[in-house]
């Protein structure tokens, strides 16, 4: 199992940059990919959620990829491994602009 979870953190600060954003959001993307690769491999769920221990965030891409199906062939995971990805950086972007607008 290969996930490691990254000691960044974003700040708070409301005037983060765009490039900062797509930063972070690059790396909870990257996270997310990482998840969902190893959920289908099979690598038990509750292997994983000892490692997010504590970290709300990657509890819930947790749940939240081991509730997808484990597909047999590769082209399918890599599929839902790209989709799963792609759609945790929209989620993180749509925030950080949110937070860099108000």
């Amino acid at each position: 199992m290969n996930i490691t979870e990254s000691n960044h953190e974003s700040t708070n600060s409301p005037t983060l940059s765009t490039t900062a954003a797509a930063d972070v959001c690059k790396e909870k993307a990257d996270i997310a990919a990482q998840l969902m690769g190893v959920r289908q491999m099979g690598v038990p769920m509750a292997d994983v959620m000892a490692i997010f221990e504590g970290n709300a965030l990657y509890t819930m891409m947790t749940v939240e990829a081991y509730e997808t199906p484990r597909y047999v062939t590769k082209e399918i995971q890599e599929r839902q491994i790209a989709k799963f990805r792609d759609k945790w950086y929209m989620l993180c972007y749509k925030v950080k602009a949110e937070k860099t607008e108000s």
